[in-house]
């Protein structure tokens, strides 16, 4: 207790009160209220985040882009395409599924 008591009276002789308040105002500043600092480093990663998923959005569109473009040209191309996604035969086929 000695220690606390002699550490603070050292203490007390070089802060003034601008020095207080500086420091209670980057405290309120920084950890208290609406827009903190930590608010701030989580809102940095979630656009981040975001801007990931809209490079991989627009990666994805663009495949798509050139799916459709490619089954736009070619009638083969559509049939071919009907059969692996839809599952869709001609009149005189049958469809066998293996499911593993």
């Amino acid at each position: 207790m000695e220690k606390i008591i002699y550490f603070l009276n050292k203490i007390r002789c070089k802060v003034n009160k601008y020095h207080i308040t500086v420091v209670v105002f980057l405290v309120i500043t920084f950890f208290v209220g609406n827009n903190t600092l930590l608010d701030g480093i989580r809102y940095d990663a979630k656009i981040k985040s975001v801007r990931k998923d809209v490079e991989n959005l627009k990666k994805e569109n663009e495949e798509m882009l050139n799916q459709l473009s490619a089954l736009q040209g070619d009638r083969e191309d559509l049939e071919k395409f009907a059969r692996e996604q839809f599952l869709m035969t001609k009149d005189n086929e049958e469809l066998f599924l293996i499911v593993e």
